[in-house]
């Protein structure tokens, strides 16, 4: 998440060159929707502990 203008640069290269590409953005977009859903998560459960 430093910098995601250049992950979203290689991303949209990436359609327009190989699948590999293609498959690691959509993992890297997945996994900063990962990220994004735990921390989220984590500063819920800080709030209240209920879950």
């Amino acid at each position: 998440m430093d910098k995601p203008w250049i992950n979203m640069d290689i991303c949209d290269r990436g359609y327009r060159y190989t699948a590999w590409r293609r498959i690691a953005c959509s993992l890297l977009a997945l996994h900063h929707k990962i990220c994004r859903n735990m921390t989220t998560r984590r500063a819920r459960t800080v709030i209240s502990t209920a879950d």
